[in-house]
């Protein structure tokens, strides 16, 4: 698909989403954002950047399906955390602004399991491209947008901490940022913890 005039339409309608994006985040001075904003340009640099002049090696027959399998595989994960961090947006604790929802686990959706669920399927996405094209340069942009996206996140903590405070550093503490299954084995033991604590307390008539 790539080099087709289908993927340049697309990257177009990319590009100017992008611009879009660009323009909303100097209008808001919200600093994460702009690190989200370079790393899909780089991604869109690493689609398109990909002729000769890149670079370009060639692998073998079965590395070449091994790495597309790959690259289909960790691109699928990427769009699950998609669809399930978008899903999740109107349940997230900071709609709520409180502390019960935050503590005890529940209407969290998914992030009551991991704190940056799209941030990190566009990790994914950086590594899938990496895996998928075969150009050295193209492969050294969307390992850059892997480094800019990790710092946006560390950027996106830092910011919802100033903005909700406390609340947001308690959250961060018992939720990892990328890593879910760690987070389901926490909220598991946690939801089993409360469930206990719920049992041993006992009203004596």
């Amino acid at each position: 698909m790539i080099g087709t005039p289908t993927f340049y339409v697309l990257i177009g309608i990319m590009s100017a989403v992008v611009l879009v994006w660009l323009i909303l985040v100097i209008y808001r001075r919200v600093r994460y954002e702009v690190f989200l904003v370079l790393g899909f340009l780089l991604i869109i640099l690493s689609l398109t950047l990909t002729g000769e002049y890149s670079g370009t090696y060639l692998l073998s027959a079965q590395n070449e399906f091994i790495y597309q399998v790959a690259s289909i595989t960790v691109a699928g994960v990427a769009f699950i955390f998609v669809i399930l961090g978008l899903f999740s947006l109107n349940k997230r604790w900071i709609k709520k602004r409180g502390t019960d929802n935050l503590n005890s686990f529940r209407n969290l959706a998914f992030f009551a399991y991991v704190r940056h669920p799209i941030t990190f399927s566009s990790m994914l996405i950086s590594i899938s491209l990496m895996m998928l094209i075969q150009s050295i340069l193209s492969n050294v942009l969307a390992g850059l947008a892997l480094i800019i996206f990790t710092i946006s996140s560390f950027e996106k903590d830092t910011f919802l901490q100033k903005l909700y405070g406390y609340p947001y550093k308690v959250y961060s503490r018992q939720i990892p940022r990328f890593n879910v299954f760690h987070g389901m084995i926490r909220s598991f033991i946690i939801r089993e913890k409360d469930k206990g604590n719920a049992d041993d307390f006992v009203i004596y008539d």
